[in-house]
């Protein structure tokens, strides 16, 4: 077995904004919430149309079949949202026995027996972005 080791170091330049600022992995994304911004929406309703911005040009980095956290705060208001994101009915570790392989996949996860965890109806959750945004956007 190898040992995978990286040592990256990025450095970048500080960002400032003054009427408002949304950042993603891709420009196209990113200029989504800009645009919703220069309408008149909130920070929240940025974040939202970006993100499902994302979903749509980065499929692989993000989408309607995720889930995820936010943390939102303002002037009066400091909380954390948790979108809905689940495992499948009855998902426990002794459905997914590992198989002895190392390093599998681009997640770099531990060999499944046939690969339970990556392809086929055991490796689907339920998915909780959209709800998860609504919640976002409503609140």
């Amino acid at each position: 077995m190898s040992d995978l080791r990286t040592r990256l170091t990025i450095e970048k330049s500080e960002a400032r904004g003054r009427r408002g600022m949304v950042a993603t992995k891709h420009e196209a994304a990113s200029a989504v919430g800009v645009d919703v911004l220069a309408a008149g929406g909130s920070a929240v309703d940025a974040a939202v149309a970006a993100a499902l911005a994302v979903g749509v040009v980065e499929p692989w980095s993000s989408g309607i079949g995720g889930g995820g956290y936010a943390v939102v705060s303002g002037a009066d208001l400091a909380e954390v949202v948790a979108f809905p994101m689940r495992s499948g009915s009855g998902a426990t570790p002794d459905r997914y026995p590992r198989d002895g392989r190392s390093n599998v996949s681009a997640f770099l996860w531990e060999g499944v027996v046939n690969d339970a965890n990556i392809h086929g109806y055991r490796a689907m959750g339920v998915p909780g972005a959209v709800a998860g945004l609504g919640l976002l956007h409503e609140r």
